[in-house]
């Protein structure tokens, strides 16, 4: 291996590594904003209230709503209700886990504001 080689080696190696440390720094940065601001981020536009309320199976079929950074556990009476097929069409939920009277939703950056808005919605 010549000097040639082997400055490139080194170079690419920091090069990566600073690309590495670039992005860790900039996702640890976005998830102390999220923790930070926490209920008040605005919700986007695509994000509809009364549409998932709807496809869990209405105001009455939801007890609690609760959430963590980027889930939403809601405890529901009857899972028959919850319309699956629309649930998984939906944009903004990238995972769902049903359990006997629980179904948690992967929602993301948005989870605590959602929820949030969710008992605001429960409690009218």
């Amino acid at each position: 291996m010549s000097k040639k080689d082997k400055f490139l080696v080194v170079l690419l190696t920091i090069v990566t590594l600073g690309f590495c440390w670039l992005y860790w720094h900039l996702k640890n940065k976005k998830e102390q904003k999220i923790k930070k601001e926490g209920v008040n981020i605005k919700l986007p536009s695509n994000i509809k209230v009364v549409e998932l309320v709807d496809n869990l199976g209405g105001k009455e079929n939801i007890e609690e709503v609760n959430a963590s950074i980027s889930n939403i556990k809601v405890l529901i009476k009857d899972k028959t209700l919850i319309k699956m097929d629309k649930l998984q069409d939906t944009k903004f939920i990238t995972g769902i886990m049903i359990s006997t009277n629980k179904i948690s939703l992967v929602i993301g950056d948005y989870a605590r504001k959602l929820a949030l808005e969710m008992n605001e919605y429960l409690e009218k």
